[in-house]
Formats: C-alpha cells, structure tokens, sequence
C-alpha cells in the first residue's frame, strides 16, 4: 500500500476535528478514531510503493518512515487517551494529526526541498491548531515566537538545501561554499531542537503548551526535519568542506554544549515541564553528532538514535503530565512521596531512563557510542559520554525526591489500586463512572505502555536498526548498527 490512504486519513480525520472542535462528544471519537486508523494505514505502507504526483516527482514508501509515522500514530492515540484521563485538550488530535500528515508528505518525496516547505507548514499549522480558548494572552505570544522560529529554520534550510542542490545533479561546485551550505542545514537542525544556545525558547515553550502537546512540538516535528537533513546532506559533496574545519568544530561544540549544559539545566530545574524540555535540548546533541560525522557513515545510527529519541522523550513528557494531575503540582519540592504513593509511575521512570540511555549490549548505548565516536577522539570523546551519562543525575534527583517522606499533596493524591465498576442507571453511564473513579492507574498504565515502546525500541525491537539501515538513496549509511 502506498502513502496515499495514510495522507487521506491524517488530513481529513485532523479537519473533521477542527469541524467538530466545539463538540467534545463529536471531536473526542473522531480524534481517536482517525489514529486509530492512521496507525494501521501507516504499519500498511509497503517500502518501495510509489504514489505519482506528476512532472517525475513521486512519494515512496520506505521502511523508515512507515516505522516513523506507525509510531507517530500509535504514540500520539495513546497521549490522547492520556489527555482524556488527565486534562483534554480540545485540538489535541487535529494537531497531531496534521503534524503527522506534514512529516508523511515530508519523508516520502524526493526533493529534498519540498520536503521541507511540506514539514514548515505543517509545524507551523499544528503549532497554531493547539492554541484553544484556555490560552492567555502571554501564551500566545510564545506560540507565536515559536511559529517564527519555525519559519527562520524553514527558510535557513531552504535556502541552503537550494545552494547546495547543483552538486547532487554532478555540476562542479566551490567546495567552500558547500560546506557552508551543509553548515546552515545542520544549524537549522540545532536552532528547532533547541540545543545550546537556541534554547530560551524552549523554556517558554514548556510553560505554555499542554503537557501531551510538548511531544509534537519539542521533538516529532524537528525529528522529521532531521530526517530529512540527513537525506539532503549525502557524502557525495564532502559535508562541512569549510576552511579548516570550522563547520564540523561548530557543530560538534554546539552538541557538545548542550550534551553537558543541558543536562546541568535539568538538574536545576524544580518544575518537571521544564526538566523534560532540557532533557531535550541534551539529547538532541546525539543528533548532532551524527550531522557532524563527514559522509552518511553516521546516518544509520542517527535515524536508529532518532526513533529512540521520540518516543522515549514522549514518555517523559506523558510521565510529567500525569505527575501533575496526579499530585496537582509539577514541582519537585513538594512532590515528596510521589515513588512510594505510585510505584507504577516509579517503575515508568526508571524504564524512561534506560530507553534513553541504554545499557551495553542495547541499541541505545550502541548507537550513542557509535555517534560519540565518529564525531571525536581523545579527550573530547571521554567528555561526550560522560555528557550523554549526565542525565542519570536529573534522573536520580526526581527518583530520590519520590522516596522520601509523602508531601501533604502527595498524601492526599489517589493510589495506583483501582476501583471497583461504579453502576450506573445505564452500561454507558457505568463505564463512564469507572473511568472517572480509575483514572489514576490508567494514566498510569498508558505511561507504561509508552515506556514498553521506548524500551523495546531502544533494545533494538520493531526492525528499528532494518528501518534505518535500509533509508531511502542517497543516505545509504554503512554497517553500523547489527
């Protein structure tokens, strides 16, 4: 099956909602429904179809990206299903709905340009779309500089990417000016994750946005952008070819700025929102790592390390949504107890540290290691993983908080135990009533379904390291990953 009934699902299920928006009843099943079935159109995509969109241009179904946008899917259902037990946020599904059409589009056709014009206006759109009526006016102001961070990356790498085209048609170019080229790209990359120094954004960002929504915004989207960065950045051209290897320098600081700084600023941090924003900005340096890495040696491990990335992140943003509903407050000083009053919660964070980090043997620690050691050596090699080891210190900080003594919200929160059906004068009423009275242990258990993924992933399960060795031409990395 080609990409087509996937497009056609994404799109019309996210404009039903916008339709529905007002009637909760109405956008709730729609929502769901519609990543229901995207879910399955996206597993359905077969590596090699292709759709014709005429004057040559096609879109190509890849292993990769059926394996991106399946996960896309099934992830952002299940971050619904999480709203719904948590706090709903009324544009939710349409956000990401059309976040998810965008990056199809994006990932399946051919030029590299295009691709990106498809992936800024879907961003932008899906950014626009979770505004609802609960936003103040200081919460769209940030909104706002998001779109317009949005659309300075859009045009940088455009720009670039079309600078640097006349070399993958085999015409002779300066390779100075190719280099800078591939510079740009890879600092558009640097500037949507956030990474060190471009980060004062995302700490806005993380204060305004609904907590299930941080997943789309912080890390799907600029993934899909470094996706397609790593196609478009082939080893044809020489890469980062400036003078005396300024570029691949620039790069590698940035990554190496953020592996270590963002790990200290989510280790300072008191609000979990904001922890989950720096852990981005620190992870997204393994991203950059891979970008730094001369020729497509390092694609593999980087498409490998971007599967991990979001979901993993994705269930750290779920777990801090749940935290705060569950104990009424994000703020580690008085979230006291919180481990002892939820062991499942407990046990998610724990699994959300060894998604993201790995152990030897699992795909995550490979890749990582592989991405750390292609981009440096000596001295500077030691200091990236001990960077990439930092977050175990944020990690440990939130455990440690968890196993003290029980705050007075912490206390009062409900336990994981469930409670018995509350009957109803109907079936649908009695249901309804249970949901309400467990909603705890299932926000609990959807985190834990989240975590499930990201460890599995990260272990090296659902054909990730297949996925990401067979990408589409011409990123055709090497052998790295088993």
């Amino acid at each position: 099956m080609s990409l087509l009934p996937f497009l056609v699902i994404s799109f019309a299920a996210a404009g039903a909602c916008l339709v529905t928006r007002q009637r909760p009843t109405l956008e709730i099943p729609v929502g769901l429904g519609g990543l229901v079935l995207a879910t399955i159109a996206a597993l359905a995509i077969v590596p090699g179809d292709q759709l014709k969109l005429g004057q040559g241009d096609v879109l190509l179904g890849t292993a990769y990206g059926r394996l991106f946008l399946g996960l896309g899917s099934a992830v952002g259902l299940i971050l619904c299903l999480l709203g719904l037990a948590t706090t709903w946020q009324p544009n939710l599904p349409a956000a990401i709905l059309v976040g998810l059409g965008g990056t199809g589009i994006a990932l399946g056709v051919s030029d590299r340009v295009i691709a990106i014009i498809v992936l800024l206006a879907s961003s932008i759109a899906a950014s626009l779309v979770t505004l609802n009526a609960s936003f103040t006016a200081s919460d769209v102001r940030v909104v706002v500089r998001h779109v317009r961070t949005i659309a300075l990356v859009g045009v940088l790498a455009i720009v670039a990417i079309a600078w640097a085209a006349p070399s993958g048609g085999g015409v002779p170019g300066d390779a100075e000016a190719l280099g800078l080229a591939d510079l740009a790209i890879v600092l558009a990359v640097a500037i949507r994750f956030g990474a060190i120094p471009f980060h004062r954004p995302v700490a806005r960002l993380t204060d305004s946005a609904p907590g299930t929504a941080i997943p789309l915004l912080l890390v799907w989207s600029p993934a899909a952008l470094a996706v397609v960065v790593l196609a478009a950045t082939d080893g044809s051209s020489l890469p980062l070819l400036v003078p005396f290897g300024i570029g691949r320098a620039v790069i590698v600081a940035i990554a190496t700025a953020s592996l270590l700084l963002g790990a200290i600023g989510a280790w300072l941090q008191d609000d979990l929102e904001h922890v989950v924003g720096y852990s981005v900005v620190q992870d997204a340096g393994f991203v950059l790592l891979g970008l730094a890495i001369v020729g497509p040696a390092a694609h593999e491990p980087t498409r490998a390390w971007l599967l991990i990335l979001v979901t993993a992140k994705s269930s750290f943003a779920a777990w801090a949504t749940v935290i705060r509903a569950r104990f009424r407050t994000g703020r580690l000083p008085e979230l006291s107890g919180w481990a002892r009053r939820s062991p499942l919660l407990a046990i998610a964070l724990v699994g959300i540290a060894v998604s993201t980090i790995g152990a030897p043997g699992l795909l995550a620690w490979s890749v990582r290691a592989a991405l750390v050691q292609g981009a440096a050596s000596g001295p500077l090699e030691v200091v990236l993983l001990i960077g990439g080891l930092a977050s175990l210190t944020y990690y440990a900080r939130i455990l440690i908080v968890g196993l003290g003594r029980p705050s007075l919200l912490v206390g009062a929160a409900p336990s994981d135990r469930p409670v018995a059906m509350a009957h109803g004068r109907t079936t649908v009423e009695s249901l309804r009533n249970s949901w309400l009275a467990n909603r705890a242990p299932i926000a609990a258990g959807l985190v834990l379904v989240l975590v499930l993924i990201s460890v599995v992933l990260a272990a090296g399960g659902f054909g990730g390291p297949e996925a990401a060795r067979a990408a589409d031409p011409p990123a055709n990395p090497a052998g790295l990953l088993p």
